[in-house]
């Protein structure tokens, strides 16, 4: 990869009556001859005059599945998905073509996995490290079963669980 020396380095820039700034999602000028893409997608990194005059923007890359490793497996992901990478390069501004907006999704959409369960055995800091993780990742958990070993424990497990919880002895 050839390193390009930046003279001036800049907020915004116009291109084809256009202002895009630093962060902003753009269509990004396709290969000619390249069937089923408008464009590429791109997001704007850095905008810069080089030392030779030439206006340049690195891009970070979005990528289709047709696009990556995934290729084979292209037919299970919807059309519309885009992975973000961490590949960069520079280009000349003119490539940009027209402004968008791309909504970042996690992984786990609300609603389309359901409801977890989680045994009430996991306790302690350990039950409370996977329960933080799962819920901050998008997972709706629930505990509805407690496990004992036996009679002693039953009135501990009762105390510790919820009323709408069972009970189990194993």
């Amino acid at each position: 990869m050839e390193i390009v020396q930046a003279k001036y380095h800049f907020l915004q820039a116009e291109v084809d009556e256009e202002i895009y700034f630093l962060d902003d999602m753009s269509h990004f000028k396709a290969e000619d001859g390249k069937k089923n893409y408008i464009c590429y997608i791109c997001k704007i990194v850095e905008l810069f005059q080089a030392v030779d005059e030439k206006q340049l923007f690195p891009t970070q890359w979005y990528y289709r599945a047709d696009d990556t490793v995934i290729k084979t497996c292209a037919n299970l992901i919807d059309n519309k998905q885009e992975f973000f990478s961490e590949v960069k390069d520079d280009n000349p501004l003119d490539c940009l073509e027209k402004k968008l907006r791309i909504m970042l999704l996690p992984f786990a959409f609300e609603g389309q996995y359901g409801e977890r369960t989680m045994l009430g055995m996991y306790s302690g800091c350990g039950g409370m490290s996977i329960g933080l993780c799962l819920s901050a990742n998008g997972c709706k958990l629930s505990r509805p079963i407690c496990v004992s070993s036996g009679a002693q424990f039953e009135a501990t497990f009762k105390t510790l669980t919820h009323k709408d919880e069972g009970e189990k002895h194993a």
